[in-house]
């Protein structure tokens, strides 16, 4: 009760891929202030430290990172601590949710 047994010769791996589809990835790059998003750090591909962000201050971390799912609602998560560089499309998502959130037309 409860099993089932896999027919000879069927890739239950393969087959559970090709369902999914394709992996789409992409690449981001953000500025995060110093001392916060762990989590965007630690998958990071590439940091530059002390990069000047907004209102000319350098305390913010130029940070590079890929990700498989939709990044906008992860990015928004971290409130003021991240701005969006690249690319074009997701800064622009970014800014279209908050927009929407502040009650403003864009």
């Amino acid at each position: 009760p409860g099993g089932y047994l896999v027919p000879e010769g069927v890739d239950v791996r393969a087959a559970t891929r090709r369902l999914a589809g394709a992996r789409i990835e992409r690449r981001l790059t953000v500025l995060v202030r110093a001392g916060s998003g762990h989590g965007l750090r630690r998958g990071a591909t590439a940091t530059a430290t002390g990069v000047t962000g907004p209102g000319g201050l350098t305390d913010w971390d130029r940070v590079e990172l890929v990700r498989s799912a939709d990044p906008v609602a992860e990015l928004l998560s971290y409130g003021a601590d991240v701005v969006v560089l690249e690319p074009a499309e997701v800064r622009d998502e970014v800014r279209r949710r908050l927009t929407a959130l502040a009650g403003e037309s864009p």
